[in-house]
């Protein structure tokens, strides 16, 4: 008897250890044994471990790995790692039918390389439609490059062969959310031969905002797949350009009505607009064009507030950090519904958004005019448009009058006192003028510390005052101890974005003085460089000072690499003069760091008594407040142990609980 190939279900997850359960278990029930089952986890901080562990299974395989926001990157891991003769692929919140592997076995021999078949679109509790694949004339590369997908992921499986012969998915950036289409592409382009089964074996599931979670950043990428794929087309013809701008335009309108779906009728005019412009002959938008002029009467029934969180300041550092980790807290209260609103460029940073939120990508021309512009005008309209409840900017500004703005005092503007620069000065003082504006115009503002509250209310009336409240920012689950890990010697660790409040250029001034005492210490920083003019300087200082060597800038870094960085440094050092909460020192504590840190603005608030303090402009006692505890061994101990008791005050889930209660609250919600 012949034993049938050996199939290898790489599983790509992050965060959906629930439904990743369902998903194995539907693999378990299967009515064969020759499979192997490749869970790649995305370092996920719920419980997927546990759920991979609980199932007990040899043939089940967990590989943690940070995929930075790619998911084909996941998937390639697993292609690489497999080893049966053929790979299918399922993604962790779909599930297949007990006998697909039963159906699908017989099928795959020497005379094919993919077999697909139907999936069933369902919530989670109903079908909602039925898909099928092909017809077997999208087997070919011109009808599946201008007709569009012809196979769901999780309803298919393709020879490994094949698979590395043509590099596996793309891991480019631009083709995220279209990147199995491509690879549908490349493997037909390759020559693949495929068996298109009508049948239905497997149920992809719908979950709240998954439509909308980036129409436009798909039909870019999309776009990108199908003008790649013509680009290689040989002998085109006349009819080859038509039916390029038919598929275009289609591209276009799927994207239009994504958006009329999630209520966002602007963004969704332009793009129907645009896809008759590409091909005018699509009845189908012009009649949703004329539907997305209509004037709706009044706001659809719910009871569910929505929030429209514009993101569009959230481009490094701190308001980075506070965007990723508190949406996918956010998103659990059911008394909101969310909206997020990013431009086009920050999708890298963020990419797919957590389950239960809709994500808007915007795309226009970058200017610091430009957007406060746009902010200012066009987004209230969108607001109004999308019939949004309060409109929440966790920035120190945003538009003046959109639906009850609710701010989030966390930039310092202090920092203008030290900024030397003309056109930096300008900036500040805008962003001065444009909070206090903003503070008055606001339903609600949430400072992240006391210090915050104080330096960013400008001596405004009580009546201003008092719509602030305090809600600190929260520290990530995975941030913690190890103790099974060495500290390292003499290793100094500053976190931080490379801009000139966060002297740097004292700390590595009082490096040079702390080498005379200590030759060994060294210093890490790591943090992306926001202003090249000052990490300039801090390049000829670290020379001027004999420092090459000593001083290592690592750039930026991942969560997981961070932690280890907390883990392994031998002290934790924080020399910013201005700073409203600070989460690098939350971070450290969290991951038993000692820390030194500076004592001007909020820093103190912050640390407690889990912190050695010094002057950030006083390079002399920075030196030695570092110099002491490095030849302290049980004082940095003791700093430790401190820093874990208090980090224990932070959490995401408390900051998260707190701000949708003043959401909720600017609503006109008691």
């Amino acid at each position: 008897m012949i034993q049938p190939p050996l199939l290898s279900i790489v599983i790509p997850t992050y965060n959906q250890a629930d439904w990743l359960r369902e998903a194995l278990q539907s693999v378990l029930a299967q009515g064969t044994d020759d499979w192997e089952a490749i869970v790649i986890n995305n370092f996920s901080t719920d419980h997927t471990e546990s759920v991979v562990a609980e199932l007990a299974d040899p043939r089940i395989r967990l590989i943690n790995f940070a995929n930075h926001g790619i998911i084909a990157a996941s998937r390639n891991v697993g292609i690489r790692e497999a080893r049966g003769e053929w790979v299918a692929f399922l993604d962790s919140d779909d599930v297949w039918h007990a006998d697909k592997l039963t159906t699908c076995l017989p099928y795959l021999n020497t005379d094919t390389d993919i077999v697909t078949h139907g999936v069933h679109f369902w919530d989670g509790a109903r079908i909602l439609r039925d898909w099928l694949p092909g017809p077997e004339r999208r087997a070919q590369l011109r009808n599946l490059l201008f007709e569009g997908s012809a196979m769901s992921p999780s309803a298919t499986m393709v020879r490994r062969s094949l698979l590395l012969a043509v590099d596996g998915v793309s891991e480019d950036a631009e083709l995220r959310t279209a990147e199995d289409y491509e690879l549908q592409l490349k493997l037909v382009a390759a020559g693949a031969r495929i068996r298109f089964l009508p049948l239905i074996l497997s149920k992809y599931r719908i979950h709240p905002g998954q439509q909308s979670k980036s129409a436009e950043r798909h039909m870019a990428a999309s776009v990108l797949a199908v003008r790649k794929h013509y680009d290689l087309l040989a002998d085109k013809t006349w009819g080859d350009a038509l039916r390029l701008r038919k598929r275009l335009a289609s591209l276009q309108y799927g994207a239009g009505r994504l958006y009329q779906d999630a209520a966002d009728k602007v963004t969704a005019r332009r793009f129907f607009v645009k896809a008759l412009s590409q091909w005018p002959l699509l009845p189908r938008a012009w009649a949703a064009l004329a539907l997305s002029l209509k004037p709706c009467a009044s706001k659809p029934k719910s009871d569910r507030i929505v929030v429209l969180i514009n993101g569009l300041h959230a481009k490094s550092g701190g308001g980075v950090t506070y965007l990723r980790n508190i949406l996918g807290e956010l998103v659990k209260d059911s008394r909101l519904e969310f909206h997020l609103f990013l431009h086009v460029d920050q999708y890298p940073l963020f990419g797919e958004p957590p389950q239960g939120l809709r994500l808007h990508l915007l795309e226009f021309r970058t200017s610091f005019l430009r957007l406060l512009l746009w902010e200012q005008l066009a987004l209230p309209i969108l607001a109004r448009e999308m019939f949004a409840d309060v409109t929440f900017s966790p920035a120190n500004y945003g538009p003046f009058f959109a639906p009850n703005p609710v701010i989030l005092l966390r930039n310092s503007l202090a920092v203008v006192q030290r900024e030397k620069r003309l056109s930096k000065q300008i900036y500040w003082a805008m962003l001065a003028l444009a909070t206090v504006v903003s503070l008055i115009t606001a339903r609600r503002a949430i400072a992240v510390s006391d210090y915050a509250r104080k330096s960013l209310s400008f001596g405004l009336p009580r009546r201003v005052t008092d719509r602030i409240a305090i809600v600190p920012h929260g520290v990530a689950p995975h941030f913690s101890p190890d103790s099974s890990i060495p500290r390292q010697d003499d290793m100094l660790l500053a976190v931080c974005d490379i801009y000139v409040q966060k002297n740097l250029h004292t700390l590595i001034n009082a490096m040079e003085m702390l080498r005379k005492r200590r030759p060994a210490v060294r210093l890490q920083i790591a943090g992306r460089i926001i202003d090249p003019d000052y990490h300039a300087e801090l390049i000829q200082l670290i020379h001027s000072r004999h420092l090459d060597g000593a001083v290592e800038f690592l750039g930026g870094r991942t969560p997981m690499e961070l932690r280890y960085l907390y883990q392994t440094c031998t002290l934790f050092v924080f020399p910013s003069t201005i700073e409203t909460f600070g989460n690098p020192l939350v971070e450290a504590m969290a991951c038993g760091a000692p820390i030194a840190s500076s004592s001007s603005s909020a820093m103190p608030e912050v640390v407690g008594d889990a912190a050695r303090l010094f002057d950030p402009l006083d390079m002399q006692q920075m030196a030695t407040v570092l110099g002491d505890l490095l030849d302290d061994p049980a004082s940095r101990q003791e700093l430790a142990a401190k820093g874990l008791k208090r980090a224990g005050d932070y959490s995401w889930e408390k900051t998260a609980r707190k701000t949708a209660d003043i959401l909720y609250r600017a609503a006109g919600r008691s």
